[in-house]
């Protein structure tokens, strides 16, 4: 996240802001910065097959956000990779925690005993 606020401070400095300035496009900025972590969770909790387009949708509103605060296409297209770098990562280690801890709650139940089970016939 350093990067991302060194990220957010360089681009506000060349607009004249300093990252203490309370200006509209700072709180913008750091917002979505801020936000990071409950985006990726949100779309971590999608199941698999649809997070592709969680992602696009992400990207593009970054992408607007960027450009709605007047940073030119290059800016705005930088901004919104930068941001996407860092949500698929948190997503990623999501993933990774949710999977370790599946596997630990796997390994500490008793293995099932089916020999009390019915057998289910149609």
């Amino acid at each position: 996240m350093n990067h991302l606020k060194q990220f957010v401070e360089e681009w506000l400095s060349l607009r004249g802001y300093s990252s203490s300035s309370s200006s509209q496009e700072a709180e913008i900025l750091q917002a979505a910065v801020a936000g990071i972590p409950r985006v990726a969770q949100a779309i971590a909790a999608i199941p698999a097959e649809h997070r592709a387009s969680a992602f696009d949708a992400a990207e593009h509103s970054y992408l607007q956000t960027a450009k709605d605060l007047g940073g030119a296409d290059e800016f705005a297209e930088n901004w919104a990779a930068v941001i996407m770098r860092h949500l698929r990562a948190e997503v990623e280690q999501r993933e990774a925690a949710n999977r370790k801890l599946v596997n630990a709650l796997h390994d500490a139940l008793p293995p099932a005993d089916t020999a009390d089970v019915p057998e289910i016939r149609e």
